[in-house]
């Protein structure tokens, strides 16, 4: 499954919209991914922003979640804090 972060460095993802977010080959997400990426490095570079850019798109198994709050859940631990009762 192919996930954005945006905006970049935020450490906010979510699945990529678009025509294919899902694929049958890690291969072929992969290739997707790095695709993107190369666009998303031509465009920070033409217009000229400061600072390093880094991968925006990522691909990982439909059971991985990269969101911090997606880590948490998949552990146990409810990023809304504890339960009322």
């Amino acid at each position: 499954m192919l996930w954005v972060e945006a905006p970049t460095g935020s450490d906010q993802w979510s699945v990529a919209s678009g025509p294919q977010f899902r694929f049958t080959a890690k291969e072929d997400c992969q290739r997707r991914a790095d695709d993107l990426n190369a666009f998303e490095l031509t465009m920070h570079r033409m217009q000229g922003a400061s600072g390093a850019a880094h991968d925006a798109y990522i691909c990982q198994l439909c059971t991985v979640d990269p969101r911090p709050e997606g880590a948490l859940l998949y552990e146990g631990v409810d990023p809304r804090g504890p339960k009322g009762k």
